[in-house]
């Protein structure tokens, strides 16, 4: 019984209680990521999406403050893309930390890479969702020679005209639906 109190003591210490923050840690690895990130900026490409741009132009300021070796960020330093879950990191008491900002950007980075609102100029992974999309032109050339590669009717048009329903026999504009059955003239 003493074996399994004594377990019970040490997992209660091992537990994270609610008060666990996972930012919060990820900050006492900073210096293991600052061994990789500015060569990994430096690295790549990165385009975007219009909604994206506070984030890159915040890969432009880590890169230029890396190349400067300065120690600390400007404070023009983008902060439009900094979630609410960051913040408290990020801007406590409104000053920029650049641990956590850095930190911050290579998460968002990720975030963004992953739904392709950032892509890597050529890469085939990271790729921009029109570069994945057939060109207009071959699209064009598909079309004019019936080989679009869709099981279904390419023009609107024409797909609808082959799926319309027919109205059932007592529909009419004014009353609209009625009950199919009994008393509506078909046979029972």
């Amino acid at each position: 019984m003493e074996r399994f109190r004594a377990s019970v003591a040490e997992a209660e210490a091992l537990a994270r209680g609610e008060e666990f923050d996972a930012f919060q840690m990820l900050g006492e690895h900073y210096a293991g990521v600052r061994r990789w990130a500015p060569a990994f900026l430096e690295a790549f490409v990165f385009q975007r999406v219009a909604a994206a741009a506070p984030l890159l132009r915040a890969v432009e300021v880590l890169r230029a403050v890396n190349r400067t070796g300065a120690t600390t960020l400007p404070d023009s330093a983008p902060t439009a893309f900094v979630r609410p879950r960051w913040a408290r990191y990020v801007l406590p008491g409104g000053a920029i930390d650049r641990r956590h900002y850095e930190l911050c950007v290579l998460s968002e980075l990720r975030d963004r890479l992953r739904a392709g609102d950032v892509w890597v100029t050529g890469s085939r992974q990271y790729r921009s969702f029109e570069d994945r999309l057939v060109s207009p032109s071959t699209l064009a050339e598909m079309r004019r020679d019936g080989t679009v590669p869709v099981a279904v009717e390419a023009d609107f048009d024409r797909f609808i005209a082959a799926h319309r329903v027919p109205p059932p026999i007592d529909w009419t504009p004014a009353k609209g639906y009625g009950v199919v059955g009994r008393g509506c003239g078909l046979p029972t």
